[in-house]
């Protein structure tokens, strides 16, 4: 009897473990990700993607059917990285000479190429296609887009209106943005447009036709539509609308959805349950009622500029309520950066992008406390430099200066 008790306890503890498994299946560590200097999600059209650098190694986490990881390291500092379906590239540079390298994510091999051509490189970003390696040249009056093939050897070069800002790749294919704030789709005989940007916004991969802005905008790139969301991630595959209000990086594949926690870890969902689906489709004010600000780290969360605090909290319904900077319960008036928003028994500081000085205003003074802080006559905050950083990339530099100038 004795045994069979065992044994019934045995089985017991085996099923149960095996649940308990097959649960955390659905969560894989991605640590590898979790030096990286900067992270990015793409999301194509049969397959997902994290990934990142951090000093010459280039990182590139595929999350779909599985979570792989692979890494490569170059002869030299990398600059900056992109992704499209198949390949991880890294834009890096030793003693003066830009390379590119691409990883391929099926086999982990990884093919360096020298460019020595490229001269007066503003490295912030680029963009491949497996063929090609296109740069944006500072050599002109404004800046340039230089396409260069497998060799190194320059092909075409591309004028956009008031000079070249960023690139990115989106579903295998290679677009500019201007710093006419218009996107340009770049091929073989030139430049197409696609859509418009507010104020140079960073925008994120969103799926294949698909960007989304940091405030909320859905960007279709074949006709340049527009949809108004307020979701902090957001992606478009051929099967569903998906939204996340949660971890660091957010990517997706047909009813799939995964999302890069605050932890590096990699959680998967299927949107067939009522998940961010039932969201998508929801009315404004059932939404409204389970948002979460976007998070700027596990301490912060950003508002939207010139929002009042009656609007926040109408706009992101787990806020429960606001404080000002001294810490009063505040219902009225514009939010400002000190604030502090109570979500789920939790205080986060707020920041509003470009707001430095504090005032709920973001003008030219702003910028001025921006340029007195990188000539070293005074220091920001932390948490002044949280809203200096505008493009998010959790660094202050000359890129959200150009972008904290042309936001108003």
């Amino acid at each position: 009897m004795a045994k069979k008790i065992c044994l019934s306890l045995f089985l017991i503890i085996c099923v149960v473990t095996a649940s308990v498994c097959a649960v955390f299946a659905q969560s894989v560590l991605v640590d590898a990700l979790s030096g990286c200097r900067k992270l990015f999600a793409y999301s194509g059209g049969q397959t997902a993607y994290f990934y990142g650098f951090k000093n010459a190694t280039l990182y590139s986490v595929n999350v779909l059917p599985q979570v792989v990881t692979r890494s490569a390291t170059v002869d030299g500092a990398v600059m900056a990285v992109c992704h499209d379906e198949t390949n991880a590239y890294a834009l890096y540079q030793k003693n003066g000479v830009y390379g590119v390298m691409t990883l391929s994510h099926s086999t982990g091999r990884a093919v360096c190429r020298t460019i020595p051509s490229a001269k007066n490189i503003n490295y912030h970003s680029f963009a491949a296609d497996g063929n090609s390696v296109y740069l944006l040249s500072n050599e002109g009056t404004y800046t340039t887009v230089v396409k260069f093939d497998s060799s190194g050897n320059k092909q075409l070069s591309y004028s956009l209106p008031q000079g070249a800002q960023r690139l990115f790749v989106n579903g295998g294919r290679v677009y500019c943005v201007a710093y006419s704030n218009e996107v340009y789709l770049l091929n073989g005989s030139g430049k197409a447009w696609c859509a418009e940007l507010n104020c140079s916004e960073t925008c994120y991969d969103a799926g294949v036709g698909y960007i989304y802005t940091q405030s909320g905008k859905l960007i279709n790139l074949k006709n340049g539509g527009v949809r108004q969301l307020s979701a902090a991630f957001c992606v478009q595959t051929t099967d569903a609308l998906l939204e996340s209000n949660s971890g660091r990086l957010f990517a997706a594949v047909g009813k799939k959805s995964f999302t890069l926690n605050d932890r590096f870890r990699v959680v998967t969902e299927n949107t067939a349950t009522p998940t961010t689906a039932a969201v998508a489709q929801s009315s404004a004010s059932s939404v409204a009622d389970a948002l979460e600000p976007p998070y700027y780290d596990n301490q912060t969360v950003i508002a939207p500029r010139d929002i009042t605090v009656k609007n926040l909290q109408k706009k992101y319904g787990k806020i429960t309520k606001t404080a000002n900077e001294n810490g009063r319960v505040v219902t009225s008036g514009k939010v400002k950066t000190g604030f502090t928003a109570y979500i789920g028994g939790s205080a986060y500081t707020v920041i509003v992008l470009g707001d430095i000085n504090m005032t709920g205003t973001v003008n030219g003074a702003d910028v001025k406390k921006f340029m007195e802080h990188g000539c070293g006559k005074i220091v920001l905050s932390e948490l002044q430099r949280k809203a200096a950083d505008m493009n998010q990339d959790h660094a202050v530099d000359n890129r959200d200066l150009v972008l904290l100038a042309q936001s108003f």
